[in-house]
């Protein structure tokens, strides 16, 4: 069995429910993480400007990030995946629900 699903580890979801489908996505996304062994944390996304801020606030907290959303939701995101020097980030993967 491989150690992804050995281990327990944390992800933090932010799916914008207003996106076509994210609304929907968000609870079959949380069942395919706990099957994959993840505690998943959720955050609202109705406000893409705070993405950044959010994903800043939970880096030390979780193994990865996923965002789900259209094109705006994804750009917001990308500036609080960026690294500081020396600093790990989780942003690992990136879904895309049009």
């Amino acid at each position: 069995m491989s150690d992804l699903l050995q281990s327990r580890r944390r992800a933090l979801l932010l799916v914008n429910r207003r996106a076509r489908r994210g609304h929907q996505s968000v609870s079959e996304a949380v069942q395919q993480l706990q099957a994959l062994g993840f505690d998943a944390i959720e955050e609202s996304t109705e406000q893409p400007r705070r993405l950044p801020d959010l994903i800043r606030r939970y880096r030390h907290q979780v193994d990865l990030v996923i965002v789900g959303g259209g094109d705006g939701t994804l750009n917001a995101a990308v500036e609080g995946c960026q690294q500081q020097p020396r600093e790990r980030s989780a942003c690992q993967i990136m879904l895309y629900f049009a």
